[in-house]
């Protein structure tokens, strides 16, 4: 869920190269490297300087986020923030609260052996 609106408030660019009708490079975030071939071509006839268009083009697409999204929260009534006030620090004293301790068993020593029961009855182990 978390990530379902992480990236519905996210917006982000997609930068396209295209040399002739070839995709040459795709970047997010950032421009798109040249294939070096998108200068103009300049040549000096009779003093005039004339430029043919380049071969290369680029696309950019925009993904814009949800703005509806974050004007909501600016939409809350006062019961409103008084809940989530409270729901806050109710669950932030719930973390700091100190664990309980683990109690530890009682150890008792065994019985004292009154009789010794093996020679009172004569029975030994071979």
């Amino acid at each position: 869920m978390s990530a379902i609106v992480l990236l519905s408030t996210l917006s982000f660019t997609v930068d396209k190269h295209f040399c002739g009708d070839f995709l040459v490079d795709v970047a997010v975030f950032k421009s798109a490297k040249s294939c070096g071939m998108e200068k103009a071509v300049t040549t000096d006839d009779c003093g005039d300087s004339m430029s043919r268009k380049s071969c290369c083009s680029d696309e950019q697409v925009v993904f814009d986020s949800d703005q509806d999204r974050k004007e909501s929260v600016k939409e809350l009534s006062l019961e409103q923030q008084y809940f989530v006030v409270s729901f806050i620090s109710t669950y932030q004293s719930a973390l700091n609260a100190p664990a309980a301790k683990a109690e530890t068993p009682v150890v008792r020593p065994p019985p004292l052996v009154v009789k010794d029961y093996q020679i009172l009855y004569e029975t030994f182990l071979i």
